[in-house]
């Protein structure tokens, strides 16, 4: 009886197996089933990309790379896979081309607020200071407009006492300019760069635009 009730079950369906077992976190279950499916079909898109998030989700980051670095060749997603790609690079301490993937991003306009963040922890885990510096310097000389950029001169301006080009670019930021919108949270960094290097009236003039529910805000 069971012998008859295995015939007629049918093919095994690796796709929905992989499917359900994923998105119950059954992560080891999954698996095999996901590199069947690769076995059948190199070129199976969803497949890669599903079994490249259970290896992050799994801290198999060095397994997830080169499945992302296939996705992120070409595809609408390249974007998303180019980001998942520079936080797996940073999770295995590969920083400097993490670093470099996130730089070609911001010169192409491709990176995302989550890219930024990425970026700040590859710089300070990677360079000191003076480097640091450095690379938003040369970075400000690109073709490339963004705030995350701004304020970062902003500081190294402060810093230097380089006053007048501190304000001309705080101005700048703040008064809406065609290529820069200056976002709530990003109002609350410079504000907290304004605070740090002594400058707290212009702080308070920023922050009085901030709504209160902004995280952070009231740190």
């Amino acid at each position: 009886m069971a012998w008859w009730k295995f015939w007629f079950a049918g093919p095994i369906n690796h796709h929905e197996l992989a499917r359900k077992e994923y998105n119950s976190k059954r992560y080891q279950k999954a698996e095999p089933h996901l590199q069947i499916l690769l076995r059948k079909d190199p070129n199976d898109e969803w497949a890669k990309d599903v079994l490249s998030r259970l290896y992050m989700n799994t801290n198999q980051h060095d397994k997830a790379i080169p499945l992302l670095r296939n996705l992120a060749e070409s595809g609408p997603d390249k974007v998303i896979y180019l980001h998942r790609l520079s936080r797996s690079l940073l999770a295995v301490n590969r920083i400097p081309e993490s670093i470099s993937i996130l730089k070609t991003m911001i010169c192409d306009s491709e990176i995302d607020d989550e890219g930024w963040e990425l970026l700040q922890r590859c710089l300070k885990k990677e360079y000191d200071k003076e480097q640091i510096d450095t690379f938003w310097k040369e970075l400000a000389l690109e073709n490339v407009s963004s705030p995350h950029i701004d304020i970062e001169i902003i500081r190294i301006d402060l810093q230097a006492s380089e006053l007048t080009a501190a304000a001309q670019r705080i101005q700048r930021v703040t008064m809406v300019a065609d290529d820069i919108q200056l976002s709530d949270k990003l109002k609350l960094k410079l504000v907290n760069i304004l605070l740090d290097e002594g400058a707290p009236n212009i702080s308070n003039q920023i922050i009085s635009s901030i709504p209160e529910e902004t995280p952070d805000y009231t740190k």
